[in-house]
């Protein structure tokens, strides 16, 4: 192993061990964060109190009871996050007093590193891992039920209606289950495996996956749909390049056949609500293409296409360190181009590293991806020295992927789904790097 990659693993002797920790302690932190996964969705001031918990304790723990010296770089950007923050927003103050915030808000960014108390307390166990996630996927299917009006929602959504849920907009809960969709799809053989009652998590599996997609179509959100077909072509280079070394050439047609019948059927059950959405806004496109901006109506597309010209304009006038927490908000509300009813009701760029980069200029926007880098590379590195599962894997990059995407077309930084989702897929990933022994990198393990 190169000397870069001692430095970020270290060595499985510096790695985490939970009998270091007192049990209660352990079970406290576990069970804060398990909480947190299953609440935060529909029951906000429970997941409130369980996630004050499982993060001062988790901050706290994961500093006392380990040297990794990697682990401490990644608490270095978060103090480093929340110094560009404090600064952007000092700066801010000083030259333009009248449109800075009271005071600093260093939520933005931070919210990201709360992945590394989440890693920590799931010890690097694969039951752990899939524990978090069975619980966050509970909150998400539920979700229609305990926060929107369950059935009859959905029906008036099959029936061509746009529905949310009441999860701030569509688009949040189509992020939710496409999301969930990409969990099922990459980990099916933890319901295929099991020898006893086969047939109850298979039925289970089908069902979600097809309740899944129902909720991603339903809630006709084109970015996301776009997002799922990108990471789909990713997911097949890579199931084709793992076919081509096993040389599992049938297998591998097999899945490309079950997966073009699963899309000509969905476009067939779904096609008048799936062809009516994606050419709604054909001739947006268009003036969009020939350049003609200026011509551009503020529709959905038009909104995102104005007020991604106002951030620019506003990130090109302070680059450095930007305009400050509420920068976002400013390029909107200052710019001419963009009328006064449109300023009434968006207070953000619809796209999250535009914001960062108004907020927080070129400095923030390194360190958020420093940041990303990080994790990606801890992945990498726990799954090339087999603590990691390959489907855990698979998924874990899958959904960042779709999360990265996603991000160019709706500010979900800003939202707390977007971030909830971050983490709970993310943290669980990233507790391989505290694996107390290698785990064998199969499709199914049960850790």
């Amino acid at each position: 192993m190169n000397k870069q990659s001692t430095y970020l693993l270290d060595n499985p002797s510096d790695a985490l061990k939970p009998s270091e920790m007192p049990k209660l302690l352990f079970m406290a932190g576990l069970a804060s964060t398990i909480t947190y996964a299953l609440t935060k969705i529909s029951l906000g001031n429970i997941a409130k109190i369980s996630s004050i918990i499982f993060i001062v304790l988790g901050v706290w723990a994961s500093l006392y009871y380990t040297k990794k010296r990697f682990l401490r770089f990644a608490y270095q950007l978060l103090v480093l996050s929340i110094i560009v923050q404090i600064l952007s927003w000092l700066f801010s103050k000083a030259t333009h007093p009248e449109l800075a915030l009271d005071a600093p808000d260093i939520e933005y960014l931070s919210r990201l590193f709360i992945i590394i108390p989440i890693a920590w307390w799931l010890a690097g166990k694969t039951r752990n891992v899939l524990l978090l996630w069975l619980a966050a996927s509970i909150g998400i299917v539920t979700a229609p039920w305990l926060r929107g009006d369950g059935v009859e929602e959905i029906l008036l959504g099959l029936q061509g209606t746009r529905v949310d849920f009441n999860i701030s907009n569509a688009q949040h809960p189509s992020l939710f289950f496409g999301t969930l969709l990409l969990g099922l799809l990459t980990l099916h053989k933890r319901f295929w495996s099991s020898k006893k009652y086969f047939y109850i998590p298979v039925i289970a599996w089908v069902a979600l996956v097809i309740f899944s997609l129902i909720i991603v179509v339903i809630t006709q959100t084109r970015s996301n749909w776009l997002a799922l077909a990108v990471t789909a072509a990713f997911a097949v280079i890579a199931i084709f390049i793992k076919a081509i070394k096993q040389r599992a050439y049938k297998l591998f047609f097999s899945f490309l056949i079950i997966f073009a019948v699963l899309v000509a059927s969905l476009h067939l059950t779904f096609r008048d609500i799936l062809s009516n959405r994606v050419s709604a806004e054909s001739e947006v496109v268009e003036l969009l293409l020939n350049g003609n901006i200026e011509e551009i109506p503020y529709t959905s597309i038009g909104i995102r296409i104005h007020s991604w010209r106002a951030g620019l304009e506003a990130f090109l006038e302070k680059p450095l360190l930007g305009w400050g927490p509420n920068g976002k908000t400013l390029a909107i509300q200052e710019s001419s181009k963009i009328p006064q009813y449109i300023k009434d009701d968006y207070g953000h760029l619809h796209n999250t590293y535009l914001e960062i980069l108004v907020n927080f200029g070129i400095i923030g926007f390194a360190i958020f991806s420093i940041f990303i880098g990080w994790v990606v590379k801890s992945l990498i590195m726990a799954k090339k020295t087999k603590k990691m599962p390959e489907d855990i894997f698979l998924f874990s990059i899958l959904a960042l992927i779709f999360w990265s995407i996603t991000n160019i077309f709706e500010s979900y930084l800003m939202f707390w789904t977007g971030v909830f989702l971050f983490n709970i897929v993310l943290g669980g990933a990233l507790t391989y790097i505290h694996s107390e022994s290698k785990e064998k990198a199969a499709a199914y393990h049960h850790g």
